[in-house]
């Protein structure tokens, strides 16, 4: 997460020094964005595990999400166009062990994701790609709070084990450790097509 802020911080340092191009833009935008949206989801993660227990929190989480996503999306669409003069942008999560199978990387998205978990590496990054501008954030296990759900199965609580596999049959995101990599945010901007 510091090495996140301290990027952030490069960047717009660098900002001052020289005009940022569009992808440099789009990849602090989608910073901010993802910060906004993850702080926001683990907060209200954690007040229904506080009030329901783990257990009816992986139903409520399964529910709650795709509402809380857009509602986000709306939010940061609305200051993408304000602020960057992009027409659009979409995010989403992605993961080599997803949950969702919606959150299936692309190829050159999953080698992305299997460089920074084979190097260790992970840092915001990003391409073209027919017109759009593709950023994608590391997202790690930052929490003990994230293990009730994508923790090693031999450590999780059996109840909440059972659930899941009743929820999503085919889960992948069990397993992990905390500071593992866990997938990326990304996000997808497209802007209007600038004279040649």
């Amino acid at each position: 997460m510091m090495k996140f802020f301290i990027l952030i911080s490069l960047l717009m340092f660098l900002s001052c020094q020289k005009k940022l191009t569009k992808q440099e833009e789009a990849t602090i935008f989608a910073g901010k964005a993802m910060q906004d949206i993850a702080s926001g989801m683990m907060a209200e993660v954690q007040k229904a595990v506080d009030t329901m227990g783990a257990k009816k929190a992986v139903l409520y989480c399964r529910d709650f999400v795709p509402g809380y996503t857009q509602e986000k999306l709306a939010t940061w669409s609305q200051k993408a166009r304000e602020e960057l003069g992009a027409n659009s942008f979409r995010f989403r999560r992605i993961s080599l062990r997803n949950r969702n199978p919606a959150n299936t990387p692309n190829e050159l998205e999953k080698a992305i994701l299997e460089d920074w978990e084979k190097t260790g590496r992970a840092q915001p990054t990003g391409y073209e790609r027919d017109g759009k501008i593709i950023t994608l954030h590391p997202i790690k296990i930052a929490s003990p709070l994230c293990l009730n759900c994508h923790g090693k199965i031999e450590q999780m609580n059996p109840d909440i084990v059972k659930e899941i596999r009743r929820l999503y049959p085919n889960d992948l995101a069990v397993g992990y450790s905390l500071g593992e990599l866990r997938g990326a945010f990304l996000s997808e901007f497209t802007f209007p097509n600038e004279p040649k």
